[in-house]
This record gives structure tokens, C-alpha cells and sequence, in this order.
């Protein structure tokens, strides 16, 4: 398979053959990559694993998690189906530990009461070359606002009342019976309920993000210039 797969290649690149068809060929991850997180707040030890980009999957990919958390928290990305032949082999399954910093000051300073947990918007991308990285993080808070305004204003508002482009005509001066009739529809207006009308206010902010390797120590600058230089 691979030997085909080479000459598909090696047509596809060379002026000298034409394909009727054309062939795209793109590298895959040998082996899955996984995330192990825990729930806020820690009332166990139990640990999540969620499968982010699958065995084989095409590299090039990027892949959003979401969070609702209160408080800074870590999570780790690692290979997925490695036995321990393969560990010793390919060396330690645990990749990087990725730690959002920021969220606890945030939700520190929100004194609305009526706020909901910040939802938590975490990007991972697999380059084209098999390196993953974080690439962003953000919080996104959500906040309603309630509106005081009475049925009776919805009712004009409805029909128009109150209008400025309503064109005055004469008024006859009301009776005694009328304005008795008048005076105790105002005392049920100001009685009417007052109904919260609820407007959501959505803030996004912008969190930290450290990246510590758990694996291979990655090159120091000064070890790439050396190794430039050779």
C-alpha cells in the first residue's frame, strides 16, 4: 500500500504522466491524541478523558474545547492507545500540560448576580508537521439585565399611544361621572404588575496560557542555532 501510494505520489509530481484524476495526499496522526481534564468543583478524583483528534486523523486540523468553569484550571493532552511496549518504543505517552490562567480574576470581579458561569473556549490545533499546540483561550459571560416596564406600557406601545406624530384634535371637558371613571382607571393602572423584561449582555474576555512539556523537553534556542549551523 505504501509502494502504491508512493508512485500516486510521484505521478502527481512529475510532468512526464497525466492523471485523469486528481489525487490529494495528506499525512495522519498514527496515534490518537487524547485530553484528561476534571470537573469544577473537585469533589472526586475522577478524571475525563475526552478522544480530540482521532487514529489516522489528517494533520493540518484544529479543534475547539469547551469549558464552564469559575476558577483557573489545567487539563493534558496525551497519546492515546499505547501499551507498554509501545511506551518504552516511542517514549512517554503524556505530550504537554496546558494550564488557563485569568478566569479566577475575572469571576472575581462580576457582582452581577444574575451572571451565569463563563463559558470557556479553548482552540488546539495539529499542524501540518504532527505539532500540537494551544493557540488561544477565552471566556465568554453572560449577563441579564432586567428591564422594569408595565403591562400598560406594552399595551400603548402596542397600539401607539403616546405617539408623537398623533395629531391634536379639540378635548371636551369631562363630566363629573367621567372623571370619576378616570380617576378609578388610573388608581388600576398604577396598581397594573410590573413585568421584568430580561436583556442579555455577553462579554468575551481573553485568557492565559501556559504550556509546560511532559515529554521530550523540546530544543533550547541556542541548541537550534548550533544545530542551524552543522
Amino acid at each position: 500500500m505504501i509502494l502504491v501510494g508512493a508512485a500516486f505520489r510521484g505521478a502527481g509530481m512529475s510532468r512526464q504522466f497525466r492523471l485523469t484524476q486528481e489525487i490529494r495526499i495528506k499525512d495522519v496522526t498514527l496515534l490518537p491524541i487524547e485530553v484528561d481534564y476534571s470537573s469544577e468543583p473537585r469533589s472526586t478524583d475522577e478524571v475525563y478523558h475526552t478522544n480530540l483528534f482521532g487514529e489516522f486523523a489528517p494533520l493540518g486540523a484544529r479543534k475547539i474545547m469547551n469549558f464552564k468553569r469559575t476558577t483557573d484550571f489545567d487539563f493534558e493532552l496525551k497519546y492515546g492507545k499505547l501499551s507498554d511496549k509501545d511506551d518504552k518504543a516511542f517514549g512517554l505517552a503524556d505530550i504537554v500540560r496546558v494550564q488557563i490562567t485569568g478566569l479566577t480574576n475575572v469571576t472575581s470581579k462580576i457582582k452581577d448576580p444574575n451572571a451565569e458561569r463563563p463559558k470557556v473556549r479553548v482552540s488546539i490545533e495539529l499542524s501540518d508537521s504532527g505539532i500540537i499546540s494551544v493557540t488561544e483561550a477565552s471566556a465568554t459571560i453572560e449577563a441579564k439585565e432586567e428591564d422594569k416596564q408595565t403591562l400598560t406600557d406594552k399595551v400603548k406601545s402596542f397600539f401607539g399611544a403616546g405617539s408623537a406624530d398623533d395629531e391634536s384634535t379639540e378635548t371636551p371637558t369631562p363630566s363629573a361621572a367621567q372623571q370619576n371613571k378616570t380617576d378609578n382607571n388610573a388608581t388600576k393602572t398604577n396598581d397594573t404588575e410590573i413585568i421584568p423584561k430580561k436583556e442579555v449582555k455577553i462579554e468575551k474576555v481573553e485568557l492565559g496560557i501556559k504550556v509546560t512539556p511532559l515529554g521530550v523537553e523540546p530544543m533550547a534556542t541556542d541548541e537550534k542555532l548550533a544545530a542551524i549551523k552543522r
